[in-house]
């Protein structure tokens, strides 16, 4: 078994879970995932996981900062497996404005390349440059930039399934990253957007849970051949769950 993946959408095997989402902790049981409860507010924002490497993120606000050590513990008992790389991001400084700053929210996988969100109200070039030093060559690390409205990435895209994503293209600034041009996509707007309509929990290839209230999306997506699980859950899948294993089903 290799830590983490380089997809969004591989099997997921093993994955923490907020203590307060008890509905998405049983759904993902069910479906045979090791699951972890952890006492945070945020899953998603606190840690990166991208192949081997884990990574403890800089938050650019003062109020959120003590977030990355509610994860600790987790990263501390992950970063004794065989092969894992545990580094932590600089933090910025309390003024949100000199960082670096890397939000969880922000990082998007696809295989070697990683689409890192930017919209001034989280992550920023200096955590971006970051990132892509620790990474190396191996790894493509591609800033997007959103409209200033937008908090993380995945407010406004989701990586479905290989050739198939969700996305507002009203909130990308410059439109997709070039690599996902081609594909075929489902549009959402603004509104659906700050509805978590992109906060999706991707199971496997063709099988995806999203909150019960976006329904046009969920239909959407069952045009297209997905099996689109509905879930009463409004505070977002996406930042309630953090992915740990996923078995990587392109290598």
């Amino acid at each position: 078994m290799s830590f983490g993946a380089h997809h969004e959408w591989g099997r997921l095997r093993e994955a923490a879970v907020g203590a307060a989402a008890p509905t998405l902790a049983e759904l993902l049981q069910r479906e045979g995932v090791t699951v972890q409860r952890e006492n945070a507010a945020s899953l998603r924002d606190p840690l990166i996981v991208a192949g081997n490497h884990l990574i403890e993120a800089s938050l650019r606000f003062e109020s959120r900062q003590p977030e990355r050590f509610a994860l600790r513990p987790l990263a501390q008992r992950l970063a004794q497996q065989p092969g894992v790389m545990w580094r932590a991001v600089p933090p910025g400084w309390p003024n949100g404005v000199d960082g670096p700053f890397l939000e969880g929210g922000d990082v998007l996988l696809n295989g070697r390349e990683i689409y890192v969100g930017m919209s001034g109200r989280a992550s920023d070039m200096a955590g971006i440059d970051w990132l892509d030093a620790l990474l190396g060559p191996a790894y493509r690390v591609i800033p997007v930039a959103m409209r200033s409205s937008v908090h993380h990435l995945e407010d406004v895209l989701a990586l479905v399934r290989p050739g198939l994503l969700v996305f507002c293209p009203k909130l990308l600034i410059d439109g997709l990253p070039t690599s996902l041009r081609g594909w075929d996509r489902a549009e959402i707007s603004p509104e659906e957007a700050d509805r978590g309509a992109a906060h999706m929990l991707i199971l496997e290839p063709g099988r995806t849970v999203l909150d019960a209230g976006n329904v046009r999306i969920g239909g959407e997506l069952r045009a297209r051949g997905i099996e689109a699980i509905p879930l009463p859950f409004e505070s977002g899948l996406r930042a309630a769950h953090q992915p740990l294993w996923r078995e990587s089903v392109l290598e």
